[in-house]
């Protein structure tokens, strides 16, 4: 797979070396890097991007969440996940709860799994290539 064909993930991570960490394990997955986005403002911004095959997004960005990226995302049918080292069964709303949660620190199998799993669910809600 060429680089131009390489899905398209948006990371949302208001820590610099974390979303080093995360931009260089999804490269290694063979995934391009949107982003990483560091603040509220410009992850509503690249939310809107189109290609995005998925994202995941830090649950607290510098004390404000998250929330409003995801309605975004929900709204453009992009699956993602959610980030935190806090506790995802406390932390996320009611209407957010059905959303995969990636616990930091990151391990490299679990992202994999997770990342793969959502890409997956765009492929299965893409219309059939009429070439095949």
């Amino acid at each position: 797979m060429t680089n131009s064909e390489r899905q398209r993930i948006l990371v949302v991570e208001d820590a610099a070396l974390v979303a080093m960490l995360l931009e260089e394990m999804l490269d290694e997955l063979g995934f391009d890097v949107i982003g990483p986005a560091t603040d509220h403002a410009s992850a509503c911004q690249m939310a809107r991007e189109p290609g995005i095959a998925a994202a995941i997004l830090d649950v607290n960005l510098h004390g404000t969440m998250s929330w409003d990226v995801a309605g975004l995302l929900q709204q453009a049918n992009v699956p993602f996940a959610f980030s935190t080292g806090y506790d995802s069964t406390t932390i996320l709303p009611p209407h957010l709860s059905n959303i995969p949660v990636i616990a930091k620190p990151f391990d490299f199998e679990q992202l994999e799994r997770q990342v793969r799993a959502l890409v997956g669910s765009t492929a299965a809600q893409a219309p059939a290539d009429p070439r095949s």
